[in-house]
């Protein structure tokens, strides 16, 4: 009993009403947007209408390639692939601005302009790589889960009759990308807390407080359980449930804005959509974002981190670190849409 007690007033009770949501939603509501496979047959079946069902994963067609047909479940895969390799990229081109946005956020350095130069006299380039191990190994992954998940709930919303040549329209895309928020952030939530903890600890000989990412979470869940891993949950999956509407509606409204057709797409199109759909997401949850890294970073709450920075600095202490995050994110957006489109790309060459 007092685990189950433990279990509900978690931060992880808002994924485990999620899921419970969604699973209502896919057995239930998801009847109301799909159009009976067998037009003879009137009969109304859950089970007929997933959009995944586990007795026909591949049946329901969602777009075309040519004369081929392709499911719901490649459409997953190519944002999954495409992902990952736009999340190795990703992370190897934005770390250093990641580095810069977290010690400004933390009070480490007043600005950015300082604390790129303290860092590099101080550390070298090194410095700005602090912390890149957890990313660059799980930026890939946590990437073609964010991808992966968000083109799953669109397939979701996407109605059987719907134009596949034409965007869904913005509040199927926004429903979809909140659909994708609660459980993409269980995922990334411990890589964050593990990267936000080495970015910000001290670098002198004798105060370091971690040896690597792997002493870090020893550490954590030594003193606070493999739960303490989920540390800025709530903050992090609020941050997120604002944001990826507008990431992700902001890269679609821009891609056909600059190529209405897919044979129109040139190479800067995915970049400068990218960019434009990362500022729009920091524009529109950065104070959540902010937050997330103070609690993370000191282990506080996150009443007490907002009642403390409000006290503090007002509504602008929650925009420290906001520059360098919109640089942080020309190069992070730009690489990982480049990664996606053209994965994509390479797979329907290749008949996927």
């Amino acid at each position: 009993m007092q685990f189950l007690y433990r279990l509900i007033t978690t931060e992880n009770s808002l994924l485990f009403v999620f899921v419970a949501v969604v699973g209502r939603y896919f057995s239930i509501t998801i009847i109301t947007n799909k159009a009976p496979r067998n037009a003879t047959d009137t009969r109304v079946s859950a089970h007929n209408y997933l959009p995944l069902s586990l007795s026909q994963p591949l049946h329901r067609t969602s777009n075309t390639m040519g004369d081929q047909e392709v499911s719901d479940l490649v459409l997953v895969l190519r944002k999954f692939f495409g992902g990952t390799v736009g999340g190795v990229l990703q992370a190897a081109s934005s770390h250093p601005f990641d580095t810069v946005k977290s010690r400004v956020q933390m009070g480490v350095f007043p600005t950015a302009w300082s604390c790129f130069k303290e860092t590099f006299a101080r550390e070298g380039i090194r410095g700005f790589y602090r912390g890149v191990t957890p990313p660059l190994f799980l930026s890939g992954f946590n990437n073609s889960i964010l991808f992966g998940v968000n083109q799953y709930m669109n397939n979701v919303v996407t109605p059987a009759d719907h134009d596949k040549k034409k965007p869904l329209p913005l509040w199927r895309t926004a429903v979809a990308a909140q659909l994708t928020a609660p459980l993409y952030c269980a995922i990334i939530t411990p890589m964050e807390l593990v990267k936000v903890k080495l970015q910000v600890q001290p670098q002198e000989a004798g105060k370091k407080l971690y040896d690597g990412p792997l002493d870090c979470m020893k550490q954590i869940v030594r003193a606070k359980g493999v739960l303490g891993m989920q540390q800025g949950y709530l903050a992090t999956a609020g941050s997120r449930i604002v944001g990826l509407p507008f990431y992700f509606g902001a890269y679609t409204v821009t891609k056909h804005y600059l190529a209405p057709e897919e044979k129109d797409m040139k190479f800067y199109v995915p970049m400068l959509s990218g960019v434009v759909g990362g500022w729009t997401f920091w524009a529109s949850n950065y104070p959540f974002d902010y937050t997330k890294t103070q609690v993370q970073a000191t282990g506080d709450r996150s009443r007490d981190v907002i009642a403390r920075v409000y006290k503090t600095n007002g509504i602008k202490g929650f925009y420290k670190g906001f520059a360098p995050c919109l640089i942080r994110s020309v190069p992070a957006n730009a690489t990982v849409w480049i990664g996606i489109e053209y994965t994509t790309k390479a797979m329907k060459a290749y008949g996927y």
